[in-house]
């Protein structure tokens, strides 16, 4: 197969596993609030929230490894290979234990407890849940050096197949839990079991389809981890800024304002986190061939992909900003109930951050596959601890939409004009030539759009009347789009992607 058809196949899995896991978590959180209700729910929101920064004891390694490998496949260096994925899975053993350990601790010193501000009714369940989501997320740390080997040489089809198979279990077993009345230990012990089968599914594959490549202790090197730790500290301050940026809300808004008011603003947070998904698919699909490309100083393919990259980008965050606005808070009322719907000013703040996110892509993808991110990860992390100081202190002033607007200044002030200036001196094209030209040739599809919207929007009430009214928004939106706005290279490229030539 060619790497282009590669890379189409493999970002059309990535598409596919995306669509199931969305659809499982639209599925799951109708049912998560039947039986859980907004409280229990939103603590095991909060718990993910909790466990999520502890994934950062990995300090990028699996990024870095991933980056590696896919240098050590387009030289042949087998043995370089190997010694990678060994040293870097014997280090997230060691993370795994520092995780584990810092979680108990926090638990005997009733640090957890006193964070999230359980009512006295969830605190007999809190315990034995914190420690099965804990096991879930160990082995998900462990099984992240599989799962990047696999990407590394460019397999993502099949590491995402795997995971979306993963994501239906997880619905499935967690379903089947709430129902035989196991609550929310039930849903914790579903996730750690999932998990953990997740990470033998790895294994096998890797095993199967990668026989040139063997996991093990005597592969251990201390002079490559001492190589990976430089850039692995930048991958994990870009972590720990992410976690900062996008984990910490329901934590902020639970220690201020309660774990009632959790479910709203985190239903509306993951939507637009569906569409995150669905943004960034593309670009860190890519990442091993961006990295292949650069180590084989390929400069003038990487340029293209670059400008096809903000043109993408572009095209994303307005239909998602376009689609959000007009259909989002009446899809939430619809799927989740009107109890859920966070206010219209909040969940414009929400959108305004995914547009910002979505533009940031195709060079976040660049620098990162090419390691050159160490000024990118100081400045994600001063905007991390902007992002966590200002939702503290507008949240006490606005409630949750101090903690969103807290989201969105630092993101646009810090990050957002560092990736604008980057952007063009990794193309090394001009503002007129990468995002001028782009941007108008999209004024079109965007004024077609709104109007299409802005005409059916009052029919989205019920779902017979949403589920078109959005489509045809969308339709009215891409329609224009291919004709005003792609050109025949485009044009092929998609047709291609779409399995239509």
């Amino acid at each position: 197969m060619s790497r282009v058809r590669q890379v189409l196949s493999n970002i059309g899995a990535a598409y596919l596993t995306f669509a199931i896991a969305s659809v499982c978590y639209l599925i799951g959180v109708p049912i998560y609030l039947r039986f859980l209700g907004r409280e229990q729910f939103g603590l095991w929101l909060t718990i993910q929230s909790v466990l999520i920064p502890l994934t950062l004891t990995s300090m990028g390694f699996p990024t870095v490894g991933q980056n590696m490998l896919a240098e050590a496949r387009a030289t042949r260096s087998w043995e370089r290979a190997n010694r990678v994925i060994s040293t870097t899975f014997m280090f997230l053993i060691f993370a795994a234990l520092v995780t584990s350990v810092l979680v108990l601790v926090a638990l005997r010193l009733d640090l957890i407890t006193r964070l999230l501000k359980t009512s006295p009714g969830l605190r007999g369940v809190l315990e034995p849940t914190v420690l099965l989501a804990l096991a879930g997320f160990v082995f998900m740390v462990l099984s992240q050096v599989l799962r990047s080997a696999i990407r590394a040489f460019e397999r993502v089809d099949l590491e995402q197949h795997c995971a979306a198979a993963l994501a239906a279990a997880n619905l499935g077993l967690g379903v089947a839990m709430l129902y035989a009345g196991r609550g929310i230990v039930g849903v914790a012990a579903a996730f750690a079991f999932v998990q953990f089968a997740g990470g033998v599914l790895f294994f096998i594959i890797l095993v199967r389809r990668l026989p040139q490549l063997h996991l093990s202790a005597r592969f251990f090197s201390w002079m490559l981890l001492r190589e990976m730790l430089g850039p692995g500290f930048y991958f994990f301050v870009l972590s720990l800024s992410g976690t900062l940026i996008w984990g910490v809300d329901n934590l902020v808004i639970s220690s201020i304002m309660g774990l009632a008011f959790v479910a709203p603003f985190a239903i509306a947070a993951r939507l637009t986190t569906l569409f995150r998904g669905v943004a960034s698919t593309p670009f860190t699909t890519s990442n091993p061939t961006i990295t292949a490309l650069s180590a084989e100083c390929r400069e003038g393919p990487l340029r293209h992909l670059f400008s096809l990259s903000t043109k993408l980008a572009l095209s994303l965050a307005m239909l998602f900003a376009l689609e959000l606005l007009l259909f989002g808070r009446s899809f939430i009322a619809l799927w989740a109930g009107s109890a859920v719907v966070i206010d219209r000013a909040t969940f414009a703040v929400l959108v305004a951050t995914l547009a910002v996110y979505v533009l940031q892509q195709p060079a976040f993808a660049f620098l990162t596959a090419t390691s050159r991110h160490k000024l990118y990860a100081r400045l994600c992390l001063l905007e991390g601890l902007a992002n966590l100081w200002l939702s503290w202190w507008w949240a006490h002033r606005w409630g949750v939409f101090g903690v969103a607007l807290g989201t969105l200044v630092p993101e646009v002030v810090l990050s957002g004009c560092y990736m604008f200036v980057a952007s063009m001196r990794m193309s090394r094209l001009g503002v007129s030539e990468l995002w001028a030209r782009h941007a108008f040739a999209l004024v079109p599809p965007v004024l077609v759009g709104l109007a299409a919207g802005m005409i059916l929007r009052t029919l989205a009430g019920t779902w017979r009347g949403w589920v078109p009214s959005a489509a045809l928004t969308a339709v009215a939106f891409l329609a224009m789009t291919w004709v005003t706005s792609t050109t025949a290279e485009e044009r092929n490229i998609l047709v291609v992607a779409l399995g239509l030539g």
